[in-house]
């Protein structure tokens, strides 16, 4: 995403300063289409979505990660491996990728999993009159005499 100061100085060079994009993606450090696309446009904000996430050094060890994500969902939720575990587990068997792509699929795994219908759920909901609550207490009572 860029800021909306970082919009503003790549109008100031280009409109009032008259750089080329050229000029301008090398002094802010942004790549050309992207400045070409902020002075085009006429937002001011500028979002960019990567659609697919590539994990070049993730690929092969993506089944382990998997066989462990699929044992540890098993475990109490506070009893979860973290992300920085997993990847503490998959380097000692040889992984030399980051803890980004890591944390990244596990995120994504966890939260598809945790959409997958698990059982059965029956609301507890009754007509009136048909269930009762009761606080049992002792009390002592006093009775006048």
């Amino acid at each position: 995403m860029l800021v909306v100061e970082t919009i503003a100085k790549i109008r100031r060079y280009h409109f009032v300063k008259g750089l080329g994009i050229k000029t301008i993606s090398r002094q802010l450090g942004i790549s050309k289409n992207t400045v070409r696309k902020v002075i085009r446009s006429e937002g001011t904000e500028h979002f960019y979505k990567r659609t697919i996430q590539p994990q070049p050094q993730l690929g092969e060890y993506v089944p382990r990660l998997k066989e462990l994500l699929e044992e540890d969902w098993e475990r109490p939720r506070k009893r979860r491996l973290t992300a920085c575990r997993l990847l503490e587990l998959l380097q000692a068997e040889g992984y030399a990728g980051g803890y980004d792509s890591i944390q990244r699929f596990t995120k994504t795994w966890r939260a598809k999993k945790g959409k997958e219908p698990t059982g059965g759920y029956i609301p507890l909901s009754f007509a009136p009159g048909d269930a009762y609550q009761f606080d049992w207490s002792h009390e002592m009572v006093v009775l006048a005499r």
